[in-house]
């Protein structure tokens, strides 16, 4: 094993050890150092950029375990560039969970749609046409499996449509699952703009559930009509 490779299977294991959503299971040192060396050997260096001039369309899928080893990586590099608060380490293990599962028991070609862990069972990742299977962005959808709650796009591709592919993706879920009359999210206070361009409204402070008031600090809930009462 490089040194390279050593060091990220021993760094991603202490990752494993400090957290406080460790599994004794999952912390078997030999899987997770197979899930570290899949991780890092299957990405492309550098990582991919967009190519000027290429047509852009999305497709939205289920990752498997071989792009769950490429999303692990840029959320990784996000950690690095975006220091604490941020909530990029919890999901960042989370889908390193997913790899796990996934890596020892399906093949990589074999999208992830078992996994004691929920979190990677509700994950949907939107792919650009002219990058292949790399995935760009991703969506990590609540219980009801349509509501958005966590969303995230790998640095390079900010600003070329790839997330707003994923909301519209999920908002179509919405009208197809549910009898609801608006599709909401809680926003982080700087992603407000990005919300409203796709047409979301902050929910008026009058309309809050008081319990929820104080988190208003951090968040804003926002929803966007998509069905008339």
């Amino acid at each position: 094993m490089s040194s390279h490779l050593e060091r990220v299977s021993n760094d991603l294991l202490r990752q494993w050890q400090d957290s406080d959503d460790a599994d004794d299971e999952l912390l078997d040192a030999q899987k997770l150092r197979a899930v570290a060396l899949h991780a890092a050997s299957v990405l492309p260096s550098p990582l991919p950029s967009p190519v000027p001039g290429s047509p852009i369309t999305f497709t939205h899928r289920k990752p498997t375990s071989l792009e769950l080893g490429y999303l692990y990586k840029w959320l990784h590099l996000d950690e690095l560039s975006h220091p604490p608060p941020n909530p990029a380490p919890y999901y960042s293990r989370a889908v390193l969970t997913g790899a796990l599962q996934h890596v020892h028991e399906t093949p990589c070609s074999v999208p992830c749609l078992r996994s004691p862990f929920h979190l990677c069972t509700r994950l949907f990742c939107s792919y650009r046409s002219d990058m292949g299977d790399f995935p760009v962005s991703f969506v990590v959808l609540k219980e009801d499996g349509y509501s958005i709650d966590a969303i995230g796009t790998y640095s390079s591709f900010r600003g070329t449509g790839a997330a707003k592919s994923l909301v519209e993706y999920c908002i179509n879920l919405a009208v197809e699952r549910s009898d609801e009359e608006y599709y909401e999210i809680d926003s982080l206070i700087s992603s407000i703009l990005f919300w409203r361009k796709l047409g979301f409204e902050v929910v008026p402070a009058r309309e809050i559930v008081k319990s929820k008031l104080k988190e208003l600090e951090y968040h804003r809930p926002m929803r966007k009509i998509i069905k008339k009462k």
